[in-house]
C-alpha cells in the first residue's frame, strides 16, 4: 500500500499570471514481500493566461525523484491550452509536447501529451 507523506501545493498570482510547486511523496507501508517505494513527484507551476480562453504553461510535465535509487526524471514542457464552450458546456483542450533531459534507462526522450476535459462548476 502506497501513503501520500505530504501534499504541499500552492498556487499563487493574478487573473493572468499563475506561479507555484506541487509535490507529493508515496512511500510503502505495509508487506515486505516486495521492494519499497519512495519516490517524490514534483510539478512546478508556471501558467500565462490570454485572451479569450488561452494560456500556455511551462514545466506543466511531473517530474520525480526515486529516492530508493537516486534517479531523477527531469521534463521540460510547454503546454498551449484553450478553455471555450462547446453549446453551453465548458472544454478545456491542451497539448504538451515535453523533452525528457534526465531519466532512467525507459524514459522517452521526448512526450505529446493531449488533453480534453469537461468542465463541471
Amino acid at each position: 500500500m502506497a501513503v501520500g507523506s505530504g501534499l504541499r501545493g500552492r498556487v499563487y498570482g493574478d487573473s493572468q499570471v499563475q506561479i507555484g510547486l506541487l509535490l507529493q511523496n508515496p512511500i510503502s507501508m505495509g508487506s515486505s514481500d516486495r521492494a519499497s517505494v519512495n519516490q517524490m513527484f514534483f510539478n512546478p507551476i508556471l501558467t500565462r493566461h490570454f485572451e479569450r480562453g488561452w494560456y500556455a504553461s511551462l514545466f506543466s510535465a511531473s517530474g520525480t525523484v526515486d529516492w530508493e535509487c537516486g534517479e531523477w526524471t527531469v521534463p521540460i514542457s510547454l503546454t498551449l491550452g484553450r478553455v471555450f464552450n462547446l453549446g453551453k458546456q465548458p472544454i478545456n483542450f491542451s497539448v504538451t509536447p515535453a523533452y525528457y533531459a534526465n531519466g532512467p534507462a525507459l524514459t522517452p526522450r521526448l512526450e505529446v501529451e493531449f488533453n480534453f476535459a469537461l468542465i463541471y462548476r
